[in-house]
């Protein structure tokens, strides 16, 4: 989805909690090469603020940076506050060449508009990836691509289940039939933290599969 050049682009990842949207865009910004990648927890206002001012931290690069910084975060007034902050963030990122901010946990895009980047002439060239539980972002005009992540099949479980239970076993427990396995699954969530956290219980404990 990321192909476009010369402007932002955002993708959505949308999918009920656990479903593995925080690991999904974790996973993609690891495998890139931009110059910036950060995770902003937006569930709250004073963590989307908590995350900028990190950011703007990592972003500081010379004396007078600091010093600019250092008379933002003197601002009490949080809307005058924010607005400094933002823009501190914004002229750092656009003279970098390449960014991706993933913005985690959305409630709604309306929370994170005052943080949000929305123009590449501003911010520069970056990606954007949202994760959030509201399917309608894909109606927002700033959000370009969606991806709804849905319920594993029940081969997809047995395969995760099976990879944590054998990775680096040494002294693996006796395994159970595959029938006995499959009905153990049937009862937990068919989705990734569920299977994984069920997984890596039983093979911290050493339980039999």
């Amino acid at each position: 989805k990321f192909k476009q050049r010369d402007k932002i682009q955002t993708v959505a990842i949308v999918g009920i909690g656990g479903a593995g949207k925080t690991t999904l865009a974790r996973y993609y910004a690891s495998q890139q090469k931009a110059n910036v990648v950060w995770e902003i927890n937006a569930e709250t206002q004073e963590s989307l603020r908590e995350s900028f001012e990190k950011l703007a931290e990592a972003l500081v690069k010379t004396e007078v940076d600091k010093k600019v910084l250092r008379g933002i975060q003197a601002i009490a007034e949080p809307t005058s506050h924010s607005e400094y902050l933002v823009k501190f963030v914004r002229e750092r990122l656009r003279g970098v060449s390449s960014w991706i901010l993933i913005y985690d946990n959305v409630e709604a895009f309306i929370d994170i508009q005052t943080y949000f980047p929305v123009s590449s002439k501003s911010w520069g060239q970056g990606k954007i990836i949202l994760t959030t539980r509201d399917g309608n972002i894909a109606n927002n005009q700033h959000v370009q691509w969606t991806l709804v992540l849905k319920e594993l099949t029940p081969p997809q479980k047995l395969d995760l289940f099976t990879k944590i239970r054998e990775k680096g076993n040494i002294d693996s427990p006796p395994s159970a039939s595959a029938v006995t396995v499959e009905k153990f699954l049937d009862k937990i969530p068919s989705f990734p933290l569920d299977v994984s956290v069920a997984a890596s219980y039983l093979k911290a404990t050493k339980l039999p599969s």
